[in-house]
């Protein structure tokens, strides 16, 4: 079990919604319904990229920089066994 808080500061407008992907280029975007300013991630298995979607009145959508999470697996060191 892994879990972080992602916090966006510094921004004009409402926040929309959050995305999350696999790609750094969000090919593959999942939205996340969250328009606070605060995202838990949390059980991550793979490395995954996350950016929030703002919107200021009838301005275009506009998106923060991205977050990459790099999840590392449990290294395996093998085991030891008496020989001969």
């Amino acid at each position: 079990t892994n879990s972080t808080t992602l916090t966006l500061s510094g921004n004009t407008g409402s926040i929309t919604k959050w995305q999350s992907s696999t790609s750094a280029n969000f090919a593959s975007a999942i939205d996340i319904t969250n328009t606070t300013t605060s995202l838990t991630a949390s059980n991550l298995t793979t490395t995954t990229y996350y950016r929030a979607v703002v919107q200021s009145g009838t301005c275009p959508l506009e998106y923060s920089d991205t977050l990459q999470i790099v999840v590392v697996s449990n290294l395996d060191g093998g085991s030891l066994s008496p020989s001969g």
